[in-house]
């Protein structure tokens, strides 16, 4: 595929996640010029691997049902 078209694509999925964003996340995201980029920084706010993090997810699972 084209260098052109990836860019293409490649905005278009940046745009397409931006989307989906609060504001207050967005503002911490708004100068990153890749997918890639942004994927990567979104998973450092959310993707906490501690115990804490762990035992709040279950919790919040086992309150859905």
């Amino acid at each position: 595929m084209e260098a052109n078209k990836w860019e293409e694509l490649d905005l278009r999925a940046a745009s397409a996640i931006c989307l989906c964003l609060a504001k207050n996340v967005l503002a911490n995201v708004h100068n990153l010029s890749s997918t890639k980029e942004l994927w990567e920084r979104l998973e450092g706010f959310y993707q906490a691997k501690d115990i804490s993090n762990r035992l709040l997810l279950k919790e919040q699972f086992h309150n859905c049902a």
